[in-house]
């Protein structure tokens, strides 16, 4: 939420919704800026770890589990039937771009002891750096939706709303860039997963699915 796109959900959905009452809460590994908390756009932030410290995605469900559970408590207050946290939609807007690095990077030389097996320590970096780039795409694109998913699943009202970030390259080849393509269709494969899993028997917010 506290990203370009996910700053300017919350101010359309405030601008729109909130003199009816809605709350809207925010979350994201980052900060939310100044304009949000002052003008009252969040009614609550939950924090996220960032990539950089923690890049698990077991680590960001916890947590974005964890403020929810405590949401829910005190939505409850205190009761043990009825109330409780029920939430209308999730937009999931977390996501980014990076192309694939080339095969042989001059940079990456440089780095090298020419004196050692030049070609082996080439091999080496090279599947290093597109593994890092690979990661980075599916802890951008992927792992908040992933996320995302398991607080639908506790948490989202029956007729709820679940929104994900799609992309062109999920549904084409994507010469220079196949790890963004890749996290990207794996988006779409999750997004049409959980529409083949809903419906009136199984539907999201009912956990029939999760009882059987």
């Amino acid at each position: 939420s506290s990203g370009c796109l996910g700053s300017s959900l919350v101010g359309t959905l405030s601008r729109t919704f909130g003199k009816d009452g809605i709350s809207i809460i925010g979350s994201d590994c980052v900060q939310p800026p100044d304009s949000q908390m002052g003008a009252d756009q969040l009614d609550a932030f939950l924090p996220l770890p960032h990539l950089s410290t923690d890049p698990s995605l077991g680590k960001m469900t916890t947590e974005l589990l964890l403020g929810l559970k405590e949401l829910d408590e005190l939505s409850k207050g205190g009761s043990t039937d009825g109330g409780g946290l029920k939430l209308d939609a999730i937009i999931c807007a977390s996501g980014g771009w990076e192309g694939d690095p080339p095969t042989v990077n001059d940079a990456i030389k440089a780095d090298l002891d020419p004196t050692d097996d030049m070609e082996e320590k080439l091999m080496i970096a090279d599947a290093q750096e597109h593994g890092d780039t690979v990661e980075r795409m599916m802890r951008m694109n992927l792992y908040p939706v992933l996320a995302a998913g398991r607080a639908m699943d506790r948490y989202m009202a029956s007729q709820g709303l679940f929104v994900a970030i799609g992309a062109a390259a999920a549904l084409a080849p994507t010469p220079s860039m196949y790890a963004y393509g890749a996290s990207k269709a794996a988006v779409h494969h999750y997004v049409q997963t959980l529409g083949a899993s809903s419906g009136p028997k199984t539907g999201v917010g009912h956990r029939a699915q999760r009882q059987k």
